[in-house]
């Protein structure tokens, strides 16, 4: 029930790209943070910050991310990435 699948990346809260993720070979997009390069790869329907230049390389350990709604903070670089998807699966029926 995933359907069109899309990454929206932020530096200091600016909307500066937006992926999609159904296409089903690994690609490799590359941002400029606050500290330099971001490497973001994407397979299909994920999506992970590769390499990162920051203290800790927290962004790249938190891995891959799949589930709308899921966020990729990297702090250090002041971005982020949001996964979004245009069908959700319902979470709930209120009567």
């Amino acid at each position: 029930f995933k359907k069109s699948m899309k990454a929206l990346v932020y530096y200091e809260d600016k909307l500066i790209q937006t992926i999609d993720l159904s296409l089903s070979e690994t690609r490799e997009y590359v941002v400029d943070g606050y500290n330099g390069k971001v490497v973001i790869e994407t397979e299909q329907n994920k999506i992970r910050v590769k390499e990162e230049i920051s203290p800790l390389h927290l962004c790249s350990k938190q891995g891959w991310v799949s589930s709308p709604y899921q966020v990729i903070v990297c702090l250090p670089n002041k971005v982020v990435i949001k996964l979004e998807s245009e069908e959700q699966a319902i979470d709930a029926i209120v009567r």
